[in-house]
């Protein structure tokens, strides 16, 4: 009979801290700037920090990371509410249809295994397709630095003594760097106007975001995992300055500085372990939007509030100090609410969905 070999203290610490790092990156490592459609959620949680705080785990001695992040998506399912009006749009070719490319980088340091600080600089390229009667369709864009964010989180438990679950809570700042008054040229029947492009491909909020968030996970057995994360943004500011039209006096005269949300929860399996590392799958859900009012201070202004309900498959491969994902978020359940100026009129906006996103992201930690 043949004797287990036995791991050394450092072979130990080497694979818990794998482990514990390809629990999370599924869980957690998506890209930073995130939007749905017209409902332009930005995922602003610090999602690097909580990798590289296991990745320190056990003696480790990794403290650097370093992030670059990809989200792909369309957006053409068009929403009143939670009802559907996309085939009658399709039928009057009057859709509008965002493609949106995104990417983020991001880069931590964890001064101990328990503590991170993060930077995230993202950019953000856009256009959007729209119809005229009469003159047919056109695009406007927008290419720029989104709005960086800076972070901090703690795990609240010692991650070497409690290997098996653990919480972090962080705090962060985003910092309005990116633009929200992006101009091109609009067509009209009476030419082209130099105006404003819409909300939804606007780099930048236009104002300061202070967020808040948490990262959990539960070892229920020695190759599955729970996890579940989020994060809030509130604004206090009220609109940002960027005029929507000729009007100053309307109440969505300009556009509204709003907060965001969003909670992940599902579950990580360990697939196939190599010498080289650990793949692992991942499924979950995921609730994402944009709030009709906010926490703080006034909602006036122009925003498409609303949420999407979505189940998150995904894939990543994780090595001693390289990590690669996919996930890809396939929306269930659109529902564009009223917003603010909506209640004040009796109206309800629309507002234009992506069926699912493309998420991709690799980190290198040193």
């Amino acid at each position: 009979m043949h004797s287990t070999p036995r791991l050394t203290p450092h072979a130990r610490r080497r694979s818990l801290a794998l482990g514990l790092a390809s629990i999370l990156l599924l869980a957690i490592a998506a890209p930073r700037l995130h939007a749905q459609g017209c409902v332009p959620i930005k995922e602003m949680g610090d999602t690097s920090s909580a990798i590289d705080g296991v990745s320190t785990t056990g003696g480790g001695t990794d403290k650097w990371d370093l992030g670059e992040s990809y989200e792909h998506f369309r957006s053409y399912l068009d929403f009143v509410g939670s009802q559907n009006n996309t085939p009658s749009r399709n039928a009057a070719g009057n859709q509008v249809i965002n493609v949106v490319d995104q990417f983020d980088t991001a880069i931590s340091y964890s001064w101990d295994p328990r503590d991170t600080v993060s930077l995230d600089v993202p950019y953000f390229s856009a256009t959007r397709s729209q119809l005229v009667k009469g003159l047919g369709r056109f695009r406007t864009q927008s290419h720029d630095l989104g709005d960086m964010r800076i972070g901090v989180s703690r795990w609240l438990l010692d991650p070497a003594t409690n290997p098996r679950g653990n919480i972090s809570i962080g705090v962060g700042l985003s910092v309005p760097t990116g633009k929200s008054n992006v101009k091109d040229y609009f067509h009209t029947t009476t030419g082209l106007v130099y105006k404003n492009v819409d909300q939804s491909i606007q780099p930048g909020l236009g104002g300061w975001g202070y967020i808040g968030e948490f990262n959990a996970y539960y070892k229920v057995l020695p190759s599955t995992t729970l996890y579940a994360n989020g994060f809030y943004m509130v604004t206090p500011q009220d609109v940002n300055g960027t005029q929507l039209g000729a009007s100053t006096t309307s109440e969505t005269a300009y556009d509204s500085v709003y907060d965001q949300y969003e909670l992940r929860a599902g579950v990580t399996q360990q697939l196939w372990r190599c010498s080289h590392g650990v793949l692992d799958g991942s499924f979950g859900g995921r609730w994402e939007g944009v709030p009709s009012d906010d926490l703080i201070g006034r909602s006036d202004g122009f925003r498409r509030p609303g949420y999407v309900l979505s189940i998150e498959p995904g894939i990543a491969f994780v090595m001693p100090h390289d990590s690669v994902s996919l996930s890809v978020p396939v929306a269930e359940y659109m529902n564009r609410t009223q917003s603010y100026p909506d209640t004040l009129t009796g109206g309800h906006g629309d507002a234009f969905f992506a069926k699912f996103l493309v998420l991709i992201s690799y980190s290198h930690r040193w």
